[in-house]
């Protein structure tokens, strides 16, 4: 499954899913490792959703969108749990 078919399946628009997988392919790498999902803590600051791997400090995907950061980790972690066939070319549009 390609990231931009597992947004959309998540209810997502296609333009919107679209762009997160372009912004998601400059920072992806396969590895070992959950997606998670982070709030920063910064005071004063709106409330971003990061997504990276657990214990990783480099995020790949960061949104105002609490909902759509959980999306994103999901879809991340079922594509990889389906093997390399899945990763292989995951952000072909």
């Amino acid at each position: 499954m390609r990231w931009v078919e597992a947004f959309e399946s998540r209810g997502w628009k296609q333009l919107d899913a679209n762009l997160a997988a372009e912004s998601i392919a400059s920072f992806y790498e396969a590895g070992a490792g959950d997606w998670t999902v982070r709030q920063n803590e910064v005071s004063g600051d709106p409330p971003f959703y990061h997504v990276a791997r657990r214990g990783d400090e480099v995020h790949i995907y960061v949104t105002l969108l609490e909902g759509r950061a959980r999306d994103v980790a999901n879809a991340l972690n079922e594509i990889e749990r389906r093997g390399p066939d899945a990763t292989a070319n995951p952000h072909a549009l």
